[in-house]
């Protein structure tokens, strides 16, 4: 808005205003309650410039109606500016209503010896920092966890703490904008008791009742809790505020009636009242901090099957089979001998929340043992089964079915005085396997002794070498798991998983499941020296590799039998595809398509239609068969990806330099000893992490 100065505003305006004084050219901007003159622009004509005054342009404010609140000391530095240059341009207030004097009837004993302002019925400045009860309000409304409580300045009160007293009201004083016009104070509101605070007996003061926050909203006089409880009604926390001085933290009796003041009916699970007190009175830091929890239900235990005589239950894998890697491989037991007892299941605790809402516990899972040949089976008064050998064999328990297996027992060695072995049960042999000897058993194995160079077994079920496994020409197969003392020079293919005791040395390792040598005795105990190791699942070692650089060898690879399918699977797409290009060759047809096939079909004459009708469905045939192998195959392909993401080597103590490793088709050569040392795939390089650090092996 242009206007000329002198003349008579038509309305008292708003807003940025433009005039044209004889003397040059403002731009000012007036605020929206007309409580502020902002000039953003004044330039003088030159031979006016050096006349200008403060009093020249106080007259300029007054001829537009600007006639209070002008401010002196910016006109002085705006006509010192304007008479070294013409222009000026910035941001100056010159010009400041003054706002109404707020009726007092009230005198805030919370903030005791500090200077306090009260601000617009949400805020009050206390000693010049702002305490904003609507933040907070709004802060706890939102209940986020965790949430920023940067800007958010908190009053903590105690039970019985003064809040407020009250004083006779005094009349407030009037104010006035830019324009003169008076603007009247606002009635006297008293102060009024909200949550948490209560009149004194006196009838004069207001009591904080709980431990809390101050709130002040258009003079509702309230305490907040800090406790915040979750939705599942499971956890209470107590949220802790940056705190205007002095610091005060909750003691034990305060936060108990918090709690209870949050509707919470049980104790705390562990009783953590005292120890939040203690911890809140030492760390002062903002936070949220667990002052209660209700109490999770406890899952009852499943039913399991306990063999005696073997390690813990922990090795019971769920399915209630053994975990071979922590328990002697082969189990044997004499006739008539109590060797398992199945346990029930228990109906676990029930749980509550900090309603007192119960939860109830899952019970455990029941075990179905199918007892089938040479057992005995017997149930106990207090609901336990024992099982009782009738024979003795060797412990058989796979897919729910416990059967004691006949066993055909060597009482020496495998030599010249037995001949090669070949049987159709469990074998025990109580000495060793000699040189150039075979071992055949279609179930599980026990050797008592070693196997000597040149020997060579077979075993269609576990195998367990209670000595070791010498010989550049000793060869074993294992359709099951192996668990061995050591291996030296050895050639060893297993199906399922390796547990090698103490070393293997110049050996040939090639195994399905997971390899784990260690964590043996002595200098070399659980070391990979030389030779290859190759699991499709993970290896763990103690040591990989020697001072004396040895090349040593570890690969971690997907199974064979999976790759050899993938191969399968890709060749017969490319069969397929090759018979699809044939047939469509022979019919002429550019592609599959229904409009080229009718019209193939109407053009043809009736006896080669039929021909041309039986060559279609063969043609369709191989497109659904094809499909059908693509699909095959990106699923294959995404397992053996899953199977990759899952492989690694780990060496607990040593990795020796001129040690190789490889996962799936990435190598990398250790160049460097290393202490604890883990290698992963990532699908694009090997991750090799060590005790210091992370190094990312590139492509």
């Amino acid at each position: 808005m242009d206007k000329t100065a002198g003349e008579e505003p038509e309305t008292l305006t708003t807003g940025e205003c433009s005039y044209n004084p004889v003397w040059g050219r403002v731009r000012l901007l007036i605020s929206p309650d007309s409580m502020a003159v902002t000039l953003l622009e004044v330039a003088g004509e030159t031979a006016h410039c050096s006349h200008l005054n403060p009093d020249k342009l106080k007259a300029f404010l007054s001829e537009n109606k600007i006639t209070h609140g002008i401010i002196p000391e910016a006109l002085v530095e705006l006509a010192d500016s304007l008479r070294r240059e013409p222009v000026w341009q910035g941001s100056l207030l010159v010009a400041e209503g003054r706002p109404p004097a707020v009726p007092g009837g009230a005198e805030y004993n919370v903030f005791a010896g500090a200077e306090v302002v009260v601000g617009d019925g949400n805020t009050i400045t206390v000693d010049g920092n702002l305490y904003d009860s609507k933040a907070i309000k709004e802060y706890f409304i939102s209940k986020v966890k965790p949430a920023a409580t940067s800007g958010i300045l908190a009053k903590v009160v105690r039970a019985g703490d003064v809040l407020v007293s009250k004083r006779s009201p005094m009349g407030g004083v009037a104010g006035y904008d830019i324009f003169g016009r008076d603007i009247s104070p606002p009635e006297f509101m008293d102060v009024v008791a909200g949550d948490h605070v209560q009149l004194a007996s006196d009838g004069q003061k207001f009591l904080a009742f709980l431990f809390g926050y101050v709130l002040i909203l258009e003079r509702n006089l309230s305490v907040v809790s800090p406790i915040v409880v979750a939705e599942d009604s499971m956890t209470a926390w107590y949220v802790q505020l940056p705190q205007m001085t002095p610091y005060k933290a909750p003691l034990g009796l305060d936060l108990t009636a918090l709690l209870l003041a949050a509707g919470l009916k049980r104790e705390t699970e562990g009783g953590c009242v005292e120890e939040l007190s203690a911890l809140l009175e030492l760390e002062k830091k903002d936070g949220w901090y667990v002052a209660a929890r209700g109490r999770e239900p406890v899952r009852g235990s499943d039913g399991a099957l306990l063999f005696e005589g073997t390690d813990p239950p922990s090795a019971l894998r769920d399915d209630g089979s053994i975990d071979y890697r922590v328990l002697n491989l082969v189990k044997t037991v004499e006739a008539d001998n109590h060797f398992a007892t199945l346990s029930m299941p228990t109906s676990g605790e029930a749980g509550f929340t900090l309603l007192a809402e119960e939860l109830p516990a899952e019970p455990g899972t029941p075990l179905r043992v199918d007892a089938k040949a040479n057992v005995r089976v017997e149930e106990r008064d207090d609901g336990e089964i024992w099982y009782y050998s009738e024979t003795e064999g060797v412990i058989q328990y796979q897919n729910g079915k416990l059967e004691i297996d006949p066993l055909y027992q060597v009482k020496g060695n495998v030599d010249f005085s037995t001949g090669n072995i070949d049987v159709d049960c469990c074998l025990l042999v109580a000495g060793n396997v000699c040189s150039d000897f075979t071992v055949k058993s279609t179930k599980d194995a026990i050797i008592n002794g070693t196997l000597e160079p040149g020997s060579k077994l077979i075993v269609q079920g576990n195998l367990q070498v209670k000595g070791g496994i010498i010989g550049e020409k000793t060869e074993v197969v294992v359709m099951g798991n192996l668990q061995t003392e050591f291996v030296q020079d050895a050639k060893i293919v297993v199906k399922g998983q390796v547990l090698i005791n103490q070393y293997a040395f110049s050996a040939v390792i090639r195994s399905v499941g997971s390899i784990k040598v260690g964590p043996g005795s002595g200098e070399r105990g659980g070391s990979i020296v030389g030779g290859t190791v190759c699991s499709s699942s993970g290896i763990e070692a103690s040591r990989t590799g020697s001072p004396s650089n040895v090349l040593t060898t570890v690969v971690v690879e997907p199974a064979p039998h999976k790759l050899a399918l993938l191969k399968q699977l890709k060749k017969g797409i490319v069969d397929c595809e090759s018979n699809i290009t044939k047939i469509m060759r022979t019919l002429n047809l550019q592609a599959i398509e229904p409009g080229l096939v009718k019209e193939l079909l109407a053009n043809s004459p009736p006896k080669q239609r039929e021909l041309y009708v039986e060559i279609l469905h063969k043609l369709s045939t191989l497109v659904k068969q094809q499909q059908g192998l693509l699909a095959d195959k990106n699923k294959l392909r995404d397992k053996l990806w899953g199977d990759v993401d899952r492989m690694s080597v780990l060496v607990t103590k040593a990795f020796h330099a001129n040690t190789k490793v490889r996962i799936a088709k990435k190598e990398l050569v250790n160049r460097t000893d290393r202490g604890r040392t883990s290698i992963s795939h990532d699908r694009t390089r090997l991750i090799m992490t060590a005790a210091k650090g992370a190094d990312d092996i590139g492509p």
